[in-house]
């Protein structure tokens, strides 16, 4: 982080030239061709059969689902695209049947906006297949006149949504390329690690590559079925290999600041080797082939000659034969075929699942969240803007709340960014699609045909940016109405004056009601030091009880962790680009609280590389009484310390130095660890101590 608060006036600068900007991205090739030639299968199948109208409907039903399959993520496009699809009917059902009396339409739309806005807290794809929902509600060309035409309609998007669940799950050649490539990137941020303890034995890991690695592998029972084999069972084994590495380079109890002292000569050759073979498996999982022979070779000889030596120390040779060991298994388990599923990480039950939902709802739900807060705008400004549209002289008053709800995200940048490309970007794609109707006057068949290659071109364009694809979008809008019979010119104005009014008002919706980051990074604080507690205590209580149960804990608060720093990591990122000063905590706390926690990461890793060497149980029977004292303790205080810093108060940690005297006369490193967490604890404290009140989000 480098700063906080742009001022309003370079922020909304910056905003507008990162709206405006071509973004370096990939061409989705075999992705786009697919979602143009289901939304050219629904349009003009829809057009033979029952005209114009119902035409427009299927192919907008094909081209929101196709947006929804084209987003990152890990889950199964078939199965994401028929909850998106179900959402949509449902959505457009209501809206339609509610059309006629404008309270109630207003009604249904607010409460589904609102729900759509919470939705965000499940996650980007969740909140875009909610904002998908709506935009069906508001989007009925032409508005339907019945409830049989309701229902017509409503049928006829759904069918184009459907034709695109078909065509992903027959034609989708890099189903598996994903999950490969978050596998990889695990393969090699575990393997730089290895590079930089060479020349900084006590570097801490960076652990956002095996986060998403970890996401890319909890995969649904009918999802995880056609998993190839090299992408199960690799994980678990990077997450042993990366604490083995640590061990390797700990300098040891007189370690300093350990950016002086370089690992032994044996060990400095064990981490290169490793790293190499680590490259090497990221190479094999994007391939599917094999661990390249020299890098394979190379570990067996170093192997060959650790288990020889005689006169090595006995633990640190232990170490260094079981990380080459676990390095090996990496290349079988790279080589097995798939079993399915990914034994340390088990899907969740349906009941599991919805109640994980219904628990980060009600949370999300909650005074004071920011989620709250954006489903709030968005509801107000969906409303405002749908009842405005109705009152004006207008044929397509709808574009105003669509633009609205297509624009607004939780985060200021990102939506001033969008609005600036979105504005931009409409006013260039209907100015050209306008001036070709107007002037060349193509048949229905010949504005549909154009309409689909201006889709292909927005879905190959996708990850270039919001303003290319607004271009693209707007330019098919306006020839598929052009298909329906609209005038293009009427169609032009209302289609870039309505836009811009609904971006403007969401733009001012955010500045009268905003929701900064920067007052939530406390609260991720607070998650995090939560989440660490859990992390250390379940690390000790491993060497005393070495029970599965335990083990899967620690793996689940690890996890937690990790997600708990990418969020902060968010948010002072966004905090960086919004136009205000920091609200709750300076850059240098935050910056001495990343410092601390990294201190705790990196030491509890020796004992992670303890539990794999040990054996169970990890300290003698007399000491487990000690150590699980330790970890209630530390659990306890670490649990007060989140509280504190919720309640806008700097946590305090006395009392924990005792606990570090309990545990003082076992074998290392459990004492060291032990010494170096809470002195990282006190340090959390002290850079805490001082600040302005603490303030939670909103």
């Amino acid at each position: 982080m480098s700063h906080y608060g742009l001022g309003w006036r370079r922020f909304l600068g910056r905003a507008s030239q990162a709206g405006v900007a071509v973004e370096p991205g990939p061409h989705e090739a075999v992705a786009a061709l697919r979602g143009a030639v289901g939304v050219g299968i629904a349009l003009f199948v829809a057009l033979w059969w029952q005209g114009p109208g119902v035409a427009a409907a299927a192919a907008f039903g094909a081209h929101l689902i196709n947006l929804v399959i084209m987003q990152p993520g890990y889950a199964s496009r078939p199965l994401l695209a028929l909850a998106a699809t179900a959402a949509l009917a449902a959505a457009m059902l209501t809206g339609g049947l509610a059309a006629p009396w404008t309270l109630l339409f207003l009604l249904a739309a607010g409460v589904w906006t609102y729900a759509a806005g919470l939705s965000w807290a499940l996650g980007p794809v969740p909140g875009l297949v909610a904002i998908t929902a709506v935009v069906g509600m508001l989007f009925l060309v032409p508005q339907p006149e019945s409830p049989r035409e309701v229902v017509r309609q409503a049928l006829a998007t759904a069918a184009g949504c459907l034709l695109q669940v078909v065509l992903v799950g027959l034609w989708h050649p890099r189903r598996w390329e994903p999950h490969r490539e978050a596998l990889a990137e695990g393969c090699a941020s575990v393997a730089d690690y290895g590079y930089l303890l060479t020349e900084w034995p006590t570097a801490p890991f960076d652990s956002r590559a095996l986060l998403a690695a970890r996401d890319a592998s909890t995969l649904g029972r009918l999802h995880a079925r056609g998993r190839p084999g090299g992408l199960t069972g690799v994980r678990p084994l990077l997450e042993q290999a990366r604490a083995l590495l640590a061990a390797v380079a700990d300098p040891g109890p007189e370690e300093g600041t350990g950016a002086s002292r370089h690992p032994s000569a044996t060990a400095e050759a064990v981490l290169n080797a490793a790293a190499e073979f680590l490259d090497g498996a990221a190479t094999a999982v994007l391939s599917g082939a094999s661990v390249p022979a020299p890098a394979q070779s190379a570990l067996e000889e170093l192997l060959g000659v650790l288990e020889g030596d005689t006169a090595a120390d006995p633990d640190t040779a232990a170490t260094e034969v079981r990380l080459l060991e676990v390095l090996l298994r990496i290349e079988t388990a790279l080589e097995a075929p798939a079993p399915g599923s990914d034994a340390r990480v088990r899907p969740p039950s349906a009941a599991q699942s919805l109640h994980k939902v219904a628990t980060v709802l009600r949370a999300s739900a909650a005074t004071g969240s920011l989620i709250r807060r954006y489903a709030l705008r968005a509801t107000a400004v969906v409303v405002a803007l749908t009842a405005l549209g109705r009152a004006l002289p207008v044929a397509h008053g709808y574009w105003a709340p669509m633009a609205a709800v297509l624009i607004m995200r939780p985060e200021a940048w990102q939506t001033y960014r969008r609005g600036a490309a979105r504005m931009a970007g409409t006013v260039a794609g209907v100015a050209g699609a306008t001036g070709l109707v107007l002037f060349v006057r193509p048949e229905p068949w010949v504005s549909g045909a154009l309409a689909v290659l201006c889709i292909g071109t927005l879905y190959l364009e996708f990850r270039r940016g919001d303003f290319l694809t607004s271009v693209a979008g707007a330019s098919y809008v306006v020839l598929l109405l052009a298909l329906a019979g609209v005038p293009a010119d009427v169609a032009a104005g209302e289609r870039v004056g309505l836009t811009v009014l609904g971006a403007l008002a969401v733009l001012v919706a955010y500045a009268l009601f905003p929701a900064w980051q920067t007052t939530t990074i406390p609260v991720h604080l607070a998650e995090i030091l939560e989440a660490t507690g859990r992390y250390v205590a379940d690390a000790f209580r491993l060497l005393a009880r070495p029970d599965p149960g335990v083990h899967r804990e620690l793996r689940e608060a690890l996890n937690d962790q990790r997600r708990a720093f990418a969020d902060l990591r968010g948010a002072a990122d966004a905090a960086e680009e919004e136009p205000v000063r920091p609200q709750g905590l300076s850059e240098t706390a935050v910056t001495r609280c990343r410092r601390a926690f990294a201190a705790i990461q990196r030491a509890v890793l020796l004992l992670e590389a303890r539990h794999t060497t040990a054996g169970p149980p990890g300290v003698a029977a007399e000491d487990v009484e000690a150590v699980e004292e330790f970890a209630d303790r530390l659990a306890s205080a670490t649990d007060e310390g989140a509280a504190a810093l919720l309640a806008g108060r700097a946590p305090e940690f006395t009392g924990l130095a005792e606990a570090v005297a309990g545990v003082a006369k076992l074998p290392e490193p459990v004492p060291r660890v032990a010494g170096i967490v809470v002195e990282a604890l006190e340090e959390l404290s002290a850079a805490l101590e001082g600040e302005r009140p603490l303030r939670r989000s909103g």
